[in-house]
């Protein structure tokens, strides 16, 4: 099973399976609002698109790869170029006023986050649960980076922006 968990001392998250770090977000001087991470040895980064905050452009080194989107109220979509120059474009669905996300690809679902509601957690600790489908490991860990981003950026009440 995976978890995502904030950090507590500064931006960003860490992804984890079985107490073992994946991967950890950085962000330079621990402030800016874009982050990197190194997946599997591909560098990852994440910058904003525009000043609202509710677009993000998904970069490998300087090529763009795709776009983060949360300017919708209950979802959220993650859109990335594939080798063959088409877009592949995922939903990340709100259920309902839950703290249960689900992400989906074609009405398929790939993966969903489920919130912990523990109050002894400083920051916010979502479960992963992925769903039998034909993505091999790299590609679903890299697809929980995105969807991280979008958890832990999106305003909520408990954000401190609000």
């Amino acid at each position: 099973m995976y978890l995502l968990d904030g950090n507590l001392l500064g931006r960003g998250f860490s992804l984890s399976k079985a107490k073992q770090i994946r991967f950890r977000t950085k962000h330079k001087f621990g402030v800016m609002p874009a982050s990197t991470v190194l997946i599997h040895g591909a560098h990852r980064s994440v910058k904003p698109h525009n000043l609202l905050g509710d677009k993000w452009d998904i970069f490998d080194g300087d090529d763009r790869l795709g776009q983060l989107d949360m300017s919708n109220y209950l979802y959220h979509s993650i859109s990335l170029k594939r080798i063959d120059g088409r877009n592949d474009v995922f939903k990340l669905e709100q259920q309902g006023y839950a703290a249960h996300y689900i992400l989906s690809k074609s009405d398929a679902q790939i993966m969903s986050f489920d919130l912990s509601l523990n109050p002894f957690h400083l920051q916010d600790r979502y479960k992963i649960n992925v769903f039998p489908n034909t993505f091999s490991a790299s590609a679903l860990e890299e697809l929980m980076f995105y969807v991280g981003e979008i958890l832990y950026r999106k305003v909520s009440l408990r954000s401190p922006e609000v």
